[in-house]
């Protein structure tokens, strides 16, 4: 794909090498753990982003590399990762401790259902209940 485009939307001049290919890589690593939530692979690739350390230099408009290759590359990566994230591989867990844990929701369900006053008198009505169980059990346990 890095080529593809590389061939479509490049300026017009020599475009050699496999550096698309490398950004598309480690982008494609970075962002499928992003996706995915797979902390070993975000881990992995800011530790290959440490070694390559000219990642985001390579982007930037320069007479003489083909800056284009590597930002098609990047690109790529983000798309596959992004297209691929629901395919797991064989012998691939998902990890409690990575980013798939449960979400909570910040609101309650109901909150914009009942008002304010209809939602105490429910929380009243609920307390009311429980009150009586309460008691119930209690005078059970007695006998």
């Amino acid at each position: 794909m890095t080529g593809v485009l590389v061939w479509l939307f490049a300026r017009h001049s020599f475009h050699i090498g496999a550096s698309g290919v490398v950004y598309g890589l480690i982008s494609f690593l970075f962002w499928s753990g992003i996706f995915r939530g797979n902390r070993r692979s975000i881990i992995l690739s800011l530790v290959v982003l440490t070694a390559y350390s000219s990642y985001f230099d390579g982007m930037q408009p320069r007479e003489g590399i083909s800056w284009e290759s590597h930002l098609y590359g990047a690109l790529a990566g983000v798309f596959f990762a992004f297209a691929l994230k629901n395919i797991k591989e064989e012998g691939e867990e998902v990890d409690k401790d990575d980013y798939q844990q449960e979400k909570t929701p910040f609101l309650l369900p109901d909150t914009f259902v009942y008002t304010r006053a209809q939602r105490a008198a429910i929380i009243a009505e609920e307390m009311r209940r429980q009150e009586e169980l309460r008691r119930a059990a209690e005078e059970g346990f007695d006998t």
